[in-house]
């Protein structure tokens, strides 16, 4: 038997075989698969850090709704230290709780300040334009929408990653000025509920004691 000369199928096979650069080079412009994920994770803590804002101004809500219930306690105790110097006469004592129920209410309008604060609109500090952010977006398109959207299919995935990561950043220094601002309200709540209580056993003592 002949042996059959295979030099010529093995140069065409090689030759036919595709070339690795080439097939990388095609692929050049396809987003990898670490390229996917990392836009995704960088979509997911946006929109974590978004919730983080709208979470701090839920927050904020509560709080403000506790200090409103202090002043109606303060009004309510005010009436009452003064129907006490009526029957008394005792202007030291009800200057004393008179100076109390000013505190605690001085402490309930600087907690108040802070929850404005905490809540009022912030836009950052961040002027580069950003396909991401509404004032952006409502500056630069007008209500165009069909403009906005070509805006859109031009930019590549490294442009996306980086308006996400922008935007990061000055979502994250924003949730963290407003959750700061709302510790410190929390915190004159609570010394303003203390002194409300302190000022409101005082005042129920003096007018046990006085028969009021």
């Amino acid at each position: 038997m002949t042996p059959q000369n295979n030099d010529g199928n093995d140069e065409m096979s090689r030759t036919s075989s595709p070339q690795p650069d080439c097939a990388m080079n095609d692929g050049s412009d396809a987003p990898t698969g670490d390229d996917a994920l990392a836009l995704d994770m960088l979509a997911k803590v946006y929109n974590g850090l978004q919730e983080q804002v709208r979470f701090a101004d839920t927050k904020a809500g509560v709080v403000a709704a506790f200090n409103a219930i202090l002043v109606g306690f303060i009004a309510s105790n005010v009436g009452t230290v003064k129907g006490i110097y009526g029957l008394t006469h005792d202007l030291r004592i009800c200057v004393v709780l008179i100076a109390g129920l000013l505190a605690t209410g001085v402490l309930a309008a600087v907690s108040i300040g802070f929850l404005i604060w905490a809540v009022r609109p912030r836009i950052g500090n961040n002027t580069r334009t950003s396909k991401l952010f509404f004032g952006h977006i409502a500056r630069d398109y007008q209500r165009d929408g069909a403009r906005y959207a070509q805006a859109v299919r031009a930019m590549s995935r490294d442009d996306w990653a980086d308006d996400f990561g922008q935007q990061i950043v000055e979502v994250a220094a924003i949730a963290s000025k407003k959750h700061a601002h709302l510790r410190t309200s929390m915190t004159f709540t609570f010394c303003a509920i203390v002194s409300l209580v302190s000022v409101s056993l005082v005042v129920h003592v003096v007018s046990v004691l006085h028969d009021y």
